[in-house]
């Protein structure tokens, strides 16, 4: 083989392995994302929630797990979980809450003291939503008057942190609670499901949930979903997407639909696989994705003429 031959067959071998190289990137790249324009005017600015498991679903690590791993609901945790949440930009955190812990050890009250605390030096609202255990699919009773009592008994019922709706403490309470006794005065309650208003939840697999045409008041999104019975894509019900697609799919719907109040469902649950926490699965694309939508509606909405987010008051009047 002459010298001439011999050069041109290594240049060639490297030609096939620059387009091998430049091919695999290309294909592990993530596409171009073209945004729909947004519909909220300046001043209308949406509530952004994200529901947060302490215990349960957290802990369950089923569909992936948190990076970095954590077995307990830990004060290293929560500031950690909180500044990642804050710097999504959302409002504020729907705060899980099982009716069990109503009448549980000093203990949980503290650990549910401390991450409000947290949440206020971040300047991140939180609302309580007691409902089952092991996550949103069980069911049980809660006492009313026991909440207002857990409240005051943990100090929180002063607490510039809680999301306030008439100067009180709201309290969501799921469809699947059934809440017993006279309502306490000094906390507002309201019902989290399919037929409420102004926090309406679906299950994923409802077919109404993201088509709501105008102006919706609340919706519920979710990064993915593999439930316990799934059997489709891999067993997932609601896949994803390599890229977060699902999430960023929804994050637009509700958009679309001029949601006043969105609802991620939500931070951590590895049990049904629905978490935007960084995690094992896919890194931080799903934190990456609510950053980048959050700020972008946020952009849009500004210079604000409202204090969104501060209250309930104030959403209802947007």
């Amino acid at each position: 083989m002459s010298s001439r031959s011999h050069h041109c067959l290594q240049f060639f071998s490297f030609l096939c392995l620059l387009l091998a190289l430049t091919s695999g990137c290309a294909y592990d790249r993530e596409p171009v994302v073209v945004r729909p324009p947004l519909p909220y005017a300046p001043g209308q600015q949406p509530e952004f929630f994200v529901l947060y498991y302490p215990y349960g679903p957290s802990l369950v690590h089923r569909t992936g797990a948190p990076v970095p791993r954590y077995s307990n609901w830990t004060n290293s945790r929560m500031a950690r979980d909180l500044k990642r949440i804050a710097e999504c930009g959302f409002t504020g955190v729907l705060l899980h809450l099982p009716p069990e812990y109503l009448e549980h050890t000093l203990d949980k009250r503290d650990r549910y003291a401390e991450f409000v605390r947290i949440a206020d030096s971040l300047s991140l609202k939180i609302v309580f939503m007691v409902a089952p255990l092991h996550g949103l699919e069980g069911s049980g009773v809660a006492e009313s008057g026991a909440l207002a009592a857990w409240l005051i008994n943990s100090s929180l019922q002063s607490s510039p942190a809680l999301y306030r709706v008439r100067g009180k403490p709201l309290a969501l309470c799921h469809s699947s609670i059934r809440m017993s006794g006279p309502r306490h005065p000094a906390i507002v309650f309201q019902r989290f499901s399919k037929d409420s208003l102004d926090w309406k939840w679906r299950p994923p697999l409802d077919p109404k949930r993201l088509q709501s045409p105008g102006t919706a008041t609340c919706s519920v999104i979710y990064t993915g979903w593999k439930g316990t019975r799934s059997t489709v894509e891999g067993g997932w019900a609601l896949p994803r997407g390599k890229w977060c697609e699902n999430l960023r799919g929804e994050l637009w719907r509700a958009f679309s639909a001029k949601s006043r109040r969105i609802v991620v469902s939500s931070w951590n649950d590895f049990q049904n696989g629905d978490a935007a926490e960084p995690n094992d699965i896919d890194g931080t694309k799903a934190s990456d994705v609510l950053t980048e939508e959050i700020r972008r509606v946020k952009l849009a909405c500004s210079p604000s003429t409202t204090s969104s987010g501060t209250t309930g008051d104030s959403a209802a009047r947007q």
